[in-house]
C-alpha cells in the first residue's frame, strides 16, 4: 500500500496544548506501551483489521498500537478508578487517503471504571478544546456512542467499552483528545 503525501503536518504544539488542556480538568498523563498483546488487540480492534507487527525482541508483545486506548488497556490492571490520558502514535491498516493515514499521533482520554455518562463528559471536553483551536465540531451518533466532525472530517470517537483480559473485566470510557494531523486538516478545511 503506497501512502499519498500528507496535506497537513502534525502540529506538535497543538498536541502539547491538548495535553495541558485535559490536565487542567484533572486528567493524569501516563506513558503507555506502544506494543500490545494479541488479547488486548482482539478486545479493541475491528474484526476486519490487520495488526501491524514489530519483532525487535522476543520478550515484548509485537503488535503496534492502533490507538493509545490499546496501550491504556494493556496497563489498566495497574490503574485506579480515575481520568487518564496518553499520547502515542497510532498504526492502522486503514485505506489511505487525504485524511486517513497508516500512522498518526493521538491524545487518548480514558476514564477507568466510569459512570454511565462519562463518554458524554469526554465529548464536552473535546468540544471545548476544539473550539479553543478554532474548530466548530458537530456531534454524530454511532452504534457505540458518538463521533465529532469538523469540516466533514471525523475528529474523534467517544463511548464506553468493557473487555475481559486475563480473567479480569475492565470497563472504561474512551475519547479522542486530539488526533494529528487530521484535526489540523479539519480546521484548515473548515476555514477555506
Amino acid at each position: 500500500m503506497r501512502e499519498s503525501p500528507r496535506r497537513a503536518l502534525i502540529d506538535w504544539s497543538r498536541l502539547g496544548r491538548a495535553v495541558n488542556f485535559y490536565k487542567g480538568f484533572g486528567f493524569q498523563q501516563i506513558e503507555t506501551p506502544w506494543r500490545i498483546t494479541q488479547t488486548v488487540y482482539d478486545a479493541t480492534a475491528p474484526q476486519t483489521a490487520t495488526p501491524f507487527r514489530c519483532r525487535l525482541d522476543g520478550d515484548r508483545p509485537d503488535i503496534l498500537v492502533g490507538s493509545a486506548e490499546q496501550g491504556l488497556l494493556e496497563v489498566m490492571w495497574s490503574l485506579r478508578r480515575g481520568n487518564y490520558l496518553s499520547v502515542s502514535p497510532c498504526f492502522r491498516d486503514n485505506e489511505v487517503d487525504e485524511t486517513h493515514f497508516s500512522d498518526f499521533m493521538k491524545v487518548e482520554l480514558c476514564v477507568v471504571d466510569p459512570s454511565s455518562d462519562a463518554h458524554e463528559w469526554l465529548g464536552v471536553l473535546a468540544t471545548g478544546f476544539a473550539k479553543s483551536e478554532a474548530a466548530r465540531p458537530e456531534r454524530v451518533p454511532t452504534d457505540s456512542g458518538f463521533d465529532l466532525y469538523c469540516g466533514g472530517i471525523e475528529i474523534g470517537s467517544y463511548g464506553i467499552r468493557s473487555a475481559s483480559i486475563d480473567g479480569r473485566t475492565f470497563t472504561w470510557a474512551y475519547g479522542t483528545g486530539l488526533a494529528e494531523p487530521r484535526f489540523s486538516q479539519a480546521v484548515q478545511r473548515r476555514s477555506t
